[in-house]
């Protein structure tokens, strides 16, 4: 089925206040003013704005809408090296960002979609006329077919879409207050 659906910001979890305005991924049982007790791994100098990251093994995707100003993205491409490089998307006002193990990587545009872009750049778009205000955005199964999870709060529900676009399945109807990011387990 869909797997457990964690209804929290856990991909904000990455994002250390205390390295503003850097973001960096963390593991347990290190010192100094990471928190927790954690240990820093990376940063990313003169990043901004980060609202969400996600990450398949060393290489990361951060939404920050405020890094670079002058481009239409809004992605962050962070390499094991700490090379980056704006990642073309065309979401207006992007809250979270989920990476498939194939490359392909989904942003939930507060704007009312969610925007697909495959391994190549190709962008297409889900839930256009179903969502109205994404707030979190994870890849997923239902049924044993690759899904999107999507979170929305104008709606106090989740939504799931195959990646053709249709709608498989709706959670949370009455019962959600205030979804934001989400996080599947296999």
């Amino acid at each position: 089925m869909l797997g457990a659906l964690l209804l929290s910001s856990l991909l904000f979890a990455h994002v250390s206040p205390h390295l503003s305005p850097h973001v960096s991924a963390h593991v347990h049982g290190a010192r100094d003013d990471c928190p927790q007790g954690a240990e820093f791994l990376r940063g990313v100098d003169q990043l901004r704005g980060a609202c969400a990251i996600a990450a398949i093994d060393a290489e990361w995707i951060v939404c920050a809408p405020e890094t670079i100003p002058s481009s239409a993205s809004q992605l962050i491409r962070v390499r094991a090296d700490g090379s980056t490089n704006a990642v073309a998307c065309s979401a207006l006002n992007a809250v979270d960002v989920a990476l498939a193990s194939d490359g392909a990587i989904a942003v939930a545009d507060a704007g009312g979609v969610v925007r697909v872009l495959d391994a190549s750049g190709v962008e297409r778009v889900i839930g256009d006329g179903a969502l109205e205000e994404p707030s979190g955005v994870c890849w997923t199964s239902c049924g044993g077919v690759r899904a999107l999870a999507v979170s929305d709060r104008r709606l106090r529900a989740v939504l799931v879409f195959g990646v053709d676009g249709v709608q498989l399945q709706r959670i949370g109807d009455g019962v959600l207050r205030d979804p934001r990011g989400l996080a599947a387990a296999a």
